[in-house]
């Protein structure tokens, strides 16, 4: 119960349906991010709840900020007419699962960076990266994650991918990508 299917045929069409080239040229279609790793990030930010808003004013099941919102509609050529659009389930999941391709364009195939910038922002996720200086291993990067929040937030995002990933009965279950492992931060 705490980790539903939920909108799972939504994911297929949204994730489908990416148009990577807009921003990224390099970006491939193989190179998007997974379905478990999007539910996880919809899981963490709304319990799956559709009408969930935020004191920062983020909205929907995967919590965007209208101004997000609207930025990846447009370098993603989206339909979003406003606010309220976000409480729309499957054009929440458009604009959060283009969004966050938007970032793993930025961070390929790095769970870990791009959690910690759709939670923090990734100009916070620069910072750390520079502060850290290409010496830290993927465990002690995320325990220097100086929020706390966002420190647990790519904690839970990670694991619920895991689980999400073994309730779709996936053959082959990732626990960290070859970037995420073998990368210093």
């Amino acid at each position: 119960l705490r980790l539903p299917n939920a909108y799972s045929q939504y994911f297929d069409i949204a994730l489908s349906n990416v148009n990577l080239s807009a921003t990224e040229p390099q970006a491939t279609v193989d190179n998007r991010v997974t379905k478990t790793f999007a539910m996880a990030i919809a899981r963490q930010e709304s319990a799956w709840n559709p009408m969930a808003q935020s004191s920062a004013n983020a909205r929907g099941l995967m919590q965007l900020l209208p101004s997000t919102a609207q930025k990846t509609a447009e370098n993603q050529q989206l339909p979003y007419n406003g606010e309220l659009d976000l409480f729309k389930p499957l054009n929440n999941i458009l604009l959060g699962t283009a969004h966050l391709n938007e970032l793993n364009a930025k961070y390929p195939n790095n769970r870990i960076l791009i959690a910690s910038a759709y939670n923090a922002g990734a100009s916070r996720v620069e910072k750390w990266l520079a502060r850290a200086n290409g010496k830290l291993a993927m465990d002690e990067f995320i325990a220097s994650i100086p929020f706390f929040e966002t420190r647990g937030y790519v904690q839970n995002v990670l694991t619920y991918d895991f689980y999400y990933q073994n309730l779709q009965d996936k053959e082959k279950l990732q626990t960290f990508s070859k970037e995420e492992y073998d990368r210093l931060y």
